[in-house]
């Protein structure tokens, strides 16, 4: 039968087809029992009430049933010129208006022969090409808008008052080690890692987030060996409470540190920073606009003819060539970033050895990146490493505007701009307004000063890790920082803190006083587990640089 939608003119009506079209008897079998569902949820709803009155707790509102809805349709015509039958109709999730009106082209009120702008001045109307005949979008300076500022009640609700007001009471960069782990949620790498094939290898006895955190705090707080980490967390071994570890007397000792965090795996690494990028998308601070790809070079600890034990996992790593030199031996960090206009967000990081050639890394990047329906952006970002025609074509191929300029020997297809001089293929970027090509390439060196981080604050310059696994394993960790940090500055309502990842390394304020509640439930699934005292009369140890 299905119901019907009349318009005043009949050629905008239709129809809406049921189940009851094709099998007799569904449309009532179905409306009979959403009506008994309706009295079920009254019954129990008295149940309940009568329930609480008998135990003696008094209900906050009396008993009533209110309006009774109807959850399907009532009538089988609508009339689209009846009020009453419009607002009946349109809660329903299959409705939907129908603007088509067949109207009559109306007639050209110039000549044919007429010039418009277009023919006068060729780029006042930018466009640019996708791949697909008639498909032009213009091309723009995007104008990022400023970041909301959180208030308490958003993410922090959990944290004491005066805490609060004290990370905003000054304009200094105030921040504290407990805000990333309290107010980020870890339990997603304890799930992947027990939900996956590799759960039979983890074998700590501690939870694989309790060893993720660790780790990071071992970045974060710029050790570059395990040695001088494990020194560090026996002068000062309350540092489980401000990292918020469940179960600190199953942590592992400084022999056993490296092969645990390593039967953890790659994929619950991985799961976990899709997570927080997913987050972060959702939060307004990626805004899939600008994204800038580059790689930097990490040199191994083991080299590739040196002798090793039997049992040390095979060489991963190649000979890394920049500018003609040879630099050293080691992997290349292939990551995108998103530019919201504060700073850079890492989207995606992929490992490779350092002999590859640059275009087919940023091939197999993007590639990965960007398949699937994943978010595009609008620009996409480079230097002129990976500058050949297959890597822009196939970045094009993506709806994406290539701003990689070219090197100085491409002759054929190329245009020049007349500020900086880049050049690019006119056929891969057609009608693109120079100066806007200067604009946006400018913002690439953002990424630059992510990875100078990674030398300075993180001391990744050298990895002191062995193998594929591991080396991805510290490579993903070092990008969920880069996540971490602004989150953690949006939510404590400081964005001001996203370019300020040293401004999280103090750990002088205990996690008791900041956050009441989530420390009282820590301290409950520790259970018999003995505190470790906080030594006070030890003057400044919250302050001290342990590099």
């Amino acid at each position: 039968m299905g119901y019907n939608i009349r318009y005043l003119k009949s050629n905008r009506n239709w129809t809406q087809k049921t189940i009851g079209d094709y099998v007799l008897g569904a449309d009532e079998q179905h409306e009979a029992f959403l009506d008994r569902w309706q009295d079920a949820l009254w019954k129990k709803k008295k149940e309940i009430y009568y329930r609480l009155k008998d135990q003696g707790i008094k209900p906050k509102k009396q008993l009533r049933r209110g309006a009774r809805l109807c959850p399907y349709p009532r009538y089988r015509v609508y009339h689209m010129d009846v009020p009453c039958e419009v607002s009946d109709v349109k809660r329903f999730p299959w409705f939907t208006r129908n603007w088509k009106q067949n109207r009559r082209k109306r007639p050209s009120s110039h000549h044919s022969a007429q010039k418009t702008l277009d023919n006068l001045i060729p780029n006042l109307y930018l466009k640019r090409y996708h791949g697909k005949s008639r498909n032009y979008a213009s091309y723009y300076f995007p104008k990022f808008r400023s970041t909301k500022i959180s208030t308490k009640d958003d993410f922090c609700s959990e944290m004491s008052d005066w805490a609060w007001a004290a990370c905003h009471s000054t304009s200094k960069k105030i921040g504290f080690t407990p805000h990333i782990f309290y107010l980020n949620n870890f339990d997603t790498i304890d799930e992947a890692t027990f939900n996956s094939d590799s759960s039979t290898l983890y074998n700590a006895k501690c939870l694989p987030s309790d060893l993720i955190k660790m780790e990071l705090f071992r970045l974060l707080s710029g050790f570059s060996t395990f040695q001088d980490f494990f020194r560090m967390w026996d002068m000062v071994p309350y540092f489980t409470e401000e990292l918020a570890i469940n179960m600190p007397s199953g942590l592992p000792s400084n022999h056993r540190y490296s092969s645990s965090l390593k039967s953890i795996g790659v994929a619950p690494i991985q799961n976990f920073f899709d997570n927080l990028v997913a987050e972060a998308r959702k939060l307004g601070l990626i805004r899939d606009i600008i994204h800038i790809w580059d790689g930097q070079f990490h040199e191994s600890w083991l080299k590739k003819s040196a002798p090793r034990k039997p049992n040390y996992p095979p060489f991963y790593g190649g000979l890394y060539n920049h500018g003609g030199k040879k630099v050293g031996v080691g992997v290349v960090e292939s990551t995108i970033m998103d530019w919201n206009g504060m700073c850079t967000i890492p989207v995606h990081t992929k490992v490779f050895p350092a002999n590859e050639n640059e275009n087919p890394i940023v091939r197999k990047t993007i590639k990965e990146a960007y398949m699937f329906n994943k978010p595009h952006p609008r620009y996409f970002l480079a230097d002129r490493g990976p500058s050949g025609r297959g890597t822009q074509q196939s970045i094009s191929d993506f709806g994406i505007c290539p701003i990689i300029p070219l090197r100085s020997n491409v002759k054929k297809g190329v245009k020049v701009t007349s500020g900086d001089g880049l050049r690019y293929f006119d056929d891969v970027v057609p009608n693109i307004n120079p100066d806007i090509y200067d604009r946006l390439y400018r913002v690439r060196t953002r990424i630059e000063e992510h990875y100078g981080l990674n030398d300075t604050v993180f001391r990744l310059g050298k990895l002191h890790v062995a193998g594929k696994e591991f080396t991805q394993i510290e490579i993903l960790l070092e990008n969920c920082l880069g996540v971490l940090i602004p989150l953690t500055a949006y939510k404590i309502g400081r964005p001001d803190l996203m370019w300020s990842p040293s401004s999280f390394r103090h750990t002088g304020m205990s996690p008791e006083l900041l956050f009441p509640e989530p420390y009282r439930v820590l301290e409950s699934i520790r259970g018999e587990t003995p505190r470790i005292p906080r030594n006070f009369n030890y003057r400044g140890i919250g302050k001290l640089n342990f590099r």
